[in-house]
């Protein structure tokens, strides 16, 4: 998906990033990045310009964040680093297939603004199976981007629902 609009994920992220660096001079994403790895608590691992770590307050039974350290816009990811990002995936794929997870929701994260030098990054997280529905709980854009789903206007759906409460009067 790609917007001209942030989604609400990627508005807070950017908001809070700016506010982090004029609070304390340095960008958001290296300093957790950076933290993480000195703590070892959440630190999962790192190949070549591509670490991952266990996201502090998780969006799902498993949230992980992947920091491509020295890409700050697309045109800065090069081809190792895709190949190093897809092998920290196959791990945790093994991760999650090890939990009894089948499928998942992916978000890659670009800032719009070139000037933030905020590290791309990703956000994964397992979708969970309803019982006997066999259905996956929620999509990425719920989940990652924060963002309601609704493919009609309230206004409209408000209009079909008011014809039925005139039927009962």
């Amino acid at each position: 998906m790609v917007s001209d609009s942030p989604s609400n994920y990627q508005r807070i992220v950017a908001e809070k990033a700016h506010a982090f660096n004029n609070d304390t001079g340095k960008e958001y994403f290296t300093e957790l990045y950076e933290t993480e790895k000195t703590l070892e608590e959440r630190w999962i691992g790192e190949v070549g310009d591509v670490a991952w770590v266990h996201a502090f307050a998780p969006k799902s039974h498993n949230d992980f964040i992947a920091f491509f350290s020295k890409a700050y816009s697309i045109d800065d990811v090069k081809e190792q680093n895709w190949i190093d990002f897809s092998t920290g995936l196959r791990a945790l794929f093994a991760t999650l297939s090890e939990q009894g997870f089948a499928s998942f929701n992916l978000m890659l994260h670009i800032s719009p603004d070139p000037e933030s030098k905020q590290p791309i990054h990703v956000r994964l997280i397992p979708r969970l199976t309803l019982g006997l529905l066999n259905t996956s709980d929620i999509n990425f854009f719920q989940a990652l981007h924060q963002e309601p789903l609704s493919f009609k206007l309230p206004e409209e759906i408000a209009a079909i629902a008011r014809k039925h409460f005139e039927k009962i009067k």
